[in-house]
């Protein structure tokens, strides 16, 4: 009998690990420490590692202001100012699936800030609906709100970059047609910077 009791508990210790080995396996988030050596844009830090690897590495759930866009440079810029040259850690949210190996991670630094909430909350970037939930969302939205309200950063950018078909009218003059009628003054060469 106690034979027989022994050969269950094998097979049943067995079954569960055969179980377990064909569950799905979901990497969990990790923290690694490291300095960061450059910004490379406003959501994008290259950080070494302790180990002394390299890592390029995005922020989760920030979109940076457009190219061209007036407030890209003092985001780029705050991004250096909080960051530049400082240890700090970063909390790596793996890949979900087959997706391609983008690091992808919060960064803290010393004293518990959060980097990527601290850019949304100066209105240095937005907060990234494309990359789907994520684990600090509310937060990042209740801070874009506030930079909304305060017109902070991209909330604030005033300055448009003057397209090449609509050229500035000289002050006082619009090029030179008759601007209260509808339809008036109109052509091909005004378009295309020439008239």
């Amino acid at each position: 009998m106690l034979r027989g009791q022994v050969f269950a508990g094998i097979a049943i210790a067995l079954a569960v690990c055969a179980l377990a080995s064909a569950a799905p396996f979901t990497p969990q988030p990790f923290t690694q420490r490291g300095t960061v050596t450059a910004v490379v844009d406003p959501v994008t830090l290259d950080v070494r590692l302790t180990d002394g690897a390299s890592e390029r590495v995005e922020l989760v759930g920030l979109q940076p202001p457009a190219a061209g866009s007036c407030a890209l440079p003092q985001a780029i810029a705050d991004l250096g100012a909080l960051v530049s040259g400082k240890s700090l850690w970063l909390v790596v949210v793996p890949p979900k699936g087959k997706a391609k190996h983008v690091v992808r991670a919060y960064a803290i630094l010393p004293g518990g800030a959060d980097v990527g909430l601290e850019l949304v909350r100066r209105g240095d970037a937005t907060v990234g609906h494309g990359q789907g939930p994520f684990k600090k969302l509310a937060a990042y939205t209740r801070a874009q709100k506030t930079a909304q309200v305060g017109k902070l950063g991209i909330w604030g950018c005033t300055s448009a970059t003057p397209s090449p078909a609509s050229p500035p009218a000289p002050q006082g003059q619009a090029h030179g047609h008759d601007q209260s009628q509808p339809g008036k003054g109109s052509n091909k060469s005004e378009k295309n910077g020439d008239g």
